[in-house]
């Protein structure tokens, strides 16, 4: 199952939850989704990672990196640049989305769900082998990311990264949306930046 497909299963489930919470509780439904996951083919570490991320539930986080891991696939801007997209996706889930408290913990969630969504895809990555050897780089890119940090200060001209984040362009090439993934998150993404200007 590809990343951006259980990205949007996750984000399924935490709408699911925030708009039936008190059904799912008063009804005892919070083992169905236990289940469900678990019913998911994914090793233990996947779906505890999965399970964390729906409890702590956050929408807005999940969508903004769901969009800048997109955004990094649909550029064909790859080379060089996946430190700035791994940092700017945290980011914008801490920052650019408005703080929720979560039910039980009564903490913001926006830090720990990019936090655990960054885990479970540098986790996912090196289970099947993919670029485990800069896994500690792309950790380090996400953190710099969520604790404010400018991202293309850090990772576009010091890294030789030619993506343009004022036009959305890498190098002189304009960019096209490769995949009907990327077309739902950027809308998504532009539909939770106008909820949270008018509404927060």
């Amino acid at each position: 199952m590809g990343f951006h497909v259980v990205l949007r299963v996750i984000a399924g489930l935490i709408h699911l939850l925030k708009t039936n919470r008190n059904i799912f509780i008063f009804l005892g439904l919070y083992s169905g989704i236990d289940k469900a996951i678990d019913s998911l083919d994914l090793d233990a570490r996947q779906k505890e990672l999965i399970k964390g991320i729906v409890y702590v539930g956050n929408y807005c986080s999940v969508v903004q990196l769901g969009a800048s891991f997109t955004d990094m696939l649909d550029m064909n801007c790859i080379h060089d640049c996946d430190k700035y997209f791994h940092c700017q996706g945290n980011y914008n889930a801490v920052y650019k989305c408005k703080p929720e408290i979560d039910f039980i913990a009564q903490k913001d969630t926006r830090e720990l769900t990019a936090k655990l969504v960054s885990d479970l895809r540098e986790y996912s990555q090196i289970k099947s082998g993919r670029h485990a050897e800069d896994s500690a780089e792309d950790e380090a890119a996400n953190m710099f990311g969520r604790g404010g940090g400018n991202c293309a200060e850090a990772y576009l001209k010091p890294l030789n990264c030619s993506y343009d984040p004022e036009t959305g362009w890498c190098g002189t090439k304009s960019p096209e949306i490769t995949s009907f993934m990327g077309f739902l998150y950027r809308g998504a993404s532009l539909f939770g930046n106008f909820v949270t200007l008018f509404f927060n």
